[in-house]
């Protein structure tokens, strides 16, 4: 694999090349990338003040974080939460991520957090040296307003931030893990949104997960 970032007709560009594995392919695909000429490349409008920083980190970084997959999962969580806990920043942990620190049998191939939205871009001048995507205000076309990117310790992490998130409006549960107390998703909110992707596995293991908890099965 060979990872490049470079400005292209004043885009920042960032493509992927050399994938043989089918899945590693089915992976970079997942994150978005599109497939050009054998290549894998997402492009990106605009001006971000990381630009510079971003044309270092994802050639540096791109490889661990496609092919990672989970395994440092735990390591890059509590490397966030300790530098967050540090400054300050309050965020929220959604996606499979969830499930991981609650102790459920799988490995998430990365990590969802939505952090306060009045401090997404103090997140990201935070971790500045693992920015691998710009920190864009995407406005109301998209289903939440702030996405950017970390590979934190090879992990790939999504950053999100939108008002109707913050802790004030969405309903989380705090959990105690690692030594710290973090905000998740509640279990059967998780449960109902693999229920809607039909992912079979994840229903099982969730509703395993309840029955525990409650000390016998579902009903």
């Amino acid at each position: 694999m060979v990872a490049k970032a470079f400005l292209e007709d004043d885009r920042l560009t960032l493509c992927v090349e050399a994938v043989e594995d089918e899945g590693l392919q089915n992976t970079i695909r997942e994150a978005c990338f599109q497939e050009e000429d054998g290549r894998f490349v997402k492009r990106f409008a605009g001006q971000y003040p990381e630009c510079g920083q971003i044309l270092r980190n994802f050639p540096r970084l791109a490889e661990n974080m496609f092919t990672n997959q989970g395994e440092s999962w735990a390591l890059a969580l509590t490397h966030f939460a300790r530098v967050c806990q540090s400054h300050g920043i309050e965020w929220y942990l959604t996606g499979s991520g969830c499930e991981a620190v609650r102790g459920m049998p799988l490995l998430p191939h990365d990590l969802d957090i939505f952090v306060r939205s009045d401090q997404f871009y103090q997140t990201r001048d935070l971790f500045m040296d693992e920015v691998v995507e710009p920190f864009q205000d995407l406005g109301d076309s998209w289903a939440t307003r702030y996405f950017g990117r970390l590979c934190l310790d090879g992990e790939q992490i999504d950053l999100v931030a939108d008002e109707r998130n913050d802790k004030d409006r969405h309903p989380y549960v705090k959990e105690s893990w690692n030594g710290y107390e973090l905000f998740c998703e509640p279990v059967k909110l998780r449960l109902e949104v693999e229920k809607r992707r039909n992912r079979q596995d994840r229903i099982a293991m969730i509703e395993a997960y309840l029955s525990r908890q409650s000390g016998g099965p579902l009903r």
